[in-house]
């Protein structure tokens, strides 16, 4: 009985021990190959795995060997991937070395299937040549290579479902544009579960040595070399408490094409922008921006519809952008609630003390800048845009209603169709402007009708108001290589009337005090003190022929009295030369001369406006003088 006993458990240790053996088997068999198999012979059958694939030749300077673990290690040392023939630099992948885990058991038929994937330091060098051609369009194999390919491939199969990246760099030349932009990467970690599966991905790491991460979803890794099956990602990027969201796929990521995705960003620092871009950010105020992203090809960019919102400001509409030519083509159609662009202006700067001018300054004082203007601004980029918004708003203007047509081509800017309303006026005209290095010529012209005066006057300098609306009509054009020149070959016409208003004084006094006082006493001499000046008409059409500005009809009508003007304004040498001959409603020789609180001295002096823009001066007209005098004399 014992025996038998004895003889069973015997047994059961003998079939616990074959079971064991038969596990542990495979192990044993896979790590005496990987002890006998020669990795070294893997590097000529990579290199042609990738030549082939790519038409780019791969170079391993180091050694293949394997770090034998409960988890086995594939070592790569001094990697690289030859460039395109016309790119700056020789290679476009580095790597210093390649950590590969594999998994044991597929080793057993020659499949590398790697559990992990760590590339220490690489360069990573993506270039596009001045046709727009990337770096990372490969060269296509004929079906018969494929197929020899195929034939003879008795090397591994590799596959991978962890990666990590240390200490890399990323750079990308636009040799079309002499742009480099670069990036650095502090730790990069893809996770997936089949190279046929999308991947997870966490990014940390520098991008103009400002800290910038990123994390999402990517993949498949198989789209990135077959141009037939789309890259997907949907990722999250943030950089100094801002962040973007970007959510779609790309058909071919190496010829940058079938590009569409949604994305929505949030800024609530804008400066970040400046320092990623290294460029002036004209937005000062945080924005939320959203919309969705197209390319057609690698020359044509759309924006087929976005949303933009920010303090005071509120806009939407679409954006197309053909980088193909010597200019980039932008066209937009703009629609806007709200335009308060004030927000977006940086504050003035501090006004410099107030001194006065001596003699020298008075005599070179000028309202026309001489320096010369340039055109490079206008040669970047051309541009047609259609603009309409409910409401905008500049420093010390508003608009309502505006709607216009901007276009900018060959360095020519037009604006077309300029429509908006001011209060209860409306403006209707256009702006033409042909700028070049030597001559800028400005055709304009615009009607204006019933615009209240007081949306004229500069509000923080007066607090009195003005009543009055105000027509205006004028067509002027002129040449030159500064505003002063363009104003000296000024040609064209120019109306301006206003009835039943009246102007507050402290508008006159922004003329000068000297000037104010005496205009005042002029348009007004029965009243001395007051605060408003009234208007039941004014009308003044001047014709601009070569610079010169000739009042065809100058009237004024206060109430009391009605002053005719005539002469001219020189805008080459901003002087003045008008005469103004105020007449008394209530004049001499009726009933009621005694009720007139107004000397014969007043009444025998008619003015000259003299001086220049910068500094106007009233003057005794001697003439006119001599003549009232004798005709007052008469009157009496």
């Amino acid at each position: 009985m014992k025996s038998k006993k004895k003889t069973r458990s015997i047994y059961w240790k003998l079939i616990g021990i074959s079971c064991a053996f038969l596990v542990f088997l495979p192990i044993i068999v896979i790590y005496i190959l990987l002890y006998t198999y020669d990795l070294k012979n893997l590097k000529p059958h990579i290199s042609r795995i990738v030549e082939n694939a790519t038409g780019r030749e791969l170079a391993i300077g180091g050694d293949i060997r394997l770090q034998i673990s409960l988890s086995p290690q594939i070592i790569v040392e001094d990697i690289a991937l030859k460039n395109a023939q016309w790119g700056s630099s020789q290679n476009m992948i580095q790597a210093k070395q390649l950590k590969l885990q594999v998994a044991l058991v597929p080793l057993l038929s020659k499949q590398i299937i790697v559990k992990r994937l760590v590339i220490t330091e690489p360069n990573i060098l993506l270039e596009t040549d001045e046709n727009g051609q990337s770096n990372f369009s490969f060269e296509k194999q004929t079906s018969s290579a494929v197929e020899e390919i195929k034939e003879k491939r008795d090397w591994p199969v590799f596959g991978s479902k962890k990666i990590i990246v240390e200490n890399g760099q990323f750079t990308y030349n636009d040799l079309r544009n002499n742009e480099t932009y670069s990036a650095k990467i502090n730790r990069l970690t893809v996770m997936g579960k089949d190279l046929g599966e999308p991947i997870t991905l966490t990014l940390r790491g520098l991008y103009n040595e400002q800290p910038i991460s990123i994390e999402g979803t990517l993949g498949p890794l198989t789209a990135l070399s077959d141009p037939a099956e789309k890259f997907q990602f949907d990722i999250l990027i943030k950089a100094d408490g801002n962040s973007m969201s970007l959510d779609g796929s790309i058909q071919d990521i190496a010829s940058i094409h079938g590009i569409a995705f949604d994305f929505t960003s949030t800024i609530n620092n804008p400066s970040i922008i400046e320092k990623l871009a290294r460029q002036t950010f004209p937005i000062k105020a945080p924005f939320k921006i959203s919309g969705n992203f197209t390319v057609s090809d690698p020359d044509m960019y759309e924006i087929p519809s976005f949303s933009f919102a920010s303090q005071g400001i509120a806009f939407d509409g679409t954006i197309a952008l053909n980088v193909k030519g010597k200019r980039p083509t932008i066209k937009a159609v703009i629609a806007a609630s709200k335009l308060n662009l004030t927000s977006f202006m940086p504050d003035s700067p501090p006004s410099p003390m107030k001194h006065e001018p001596d003699e020298a300054e008075q005599k070179t004082s000028r309202v026309f800048s001489e320096s010369p203007l340039g055109a490079k601004q206008f040669n970047t980029v051309d541009m047609d845009v259609q603009l309409s918004a409910a409401s905008v708003q500049l420093p010390g203007v508003i608009f309502h209603n505006l709607s216009s047509t901007i276009r900018l081509t060959s360095g020519h800017l037009n604006i077309d169709n300029f429509k908006a309303d001011m209060g209860t006026g409306k403006l209707d005209g256009y702006f033409h402007l042909y700028p070049s290095d030597t001559l800028w010529s400005v055709d304009t012209a615009m009607k204006i009708d019933q615009l209240p005066l007081h949306l004229l006057i500069p509000a923080k300098q007066v607090t009195d108001s003005c009543e009055g609306n105000i027509d205006m009509l004028f067509s002027l054009s002129g040449r030159g290589k500064s505003i002063a020149q363009l104003m000296a070959s000024l040609d064209g016409d120019m109306g301006l009337s206003m009835c039943n208003g009246t102007i507050a004084t402290k508008y006159i006094d922004l003329l000068g005090a000297d000037f104010s006082t005496s205009l005042v006493n002029m348009l007004n001499p029965f009243q001395k003190k007051t605060d408003h000046t009234e208007v039941n008409c004014f009308v003044c059409i001047l014709n601009i022929n070569n610079g010169i500005a000739h009042t065809k009809v100058l009237v004024l009508d206060t109430g009391r009295t009605l002053t005719f003007g005539r002469g001219y304004a020189d805008l080459t040498s901003e002087k003045l030369d008008i005469s103004l001959k105020t007449v008394p409603k209530e004049g001499l020789g009726i009933d009621k001369i005694g009720k007139i609180s107004i000397s014969l001295s007043e009444l025998s002096k008619p003015v000259k406006i003299t001086g220049t823009l910068a500094s106007p001066a009233l003057t005794i007209d001697l003439t006119q003088t001599a003549i009232t005098l004798s005709k007052v004399a008469g009157g009496v």
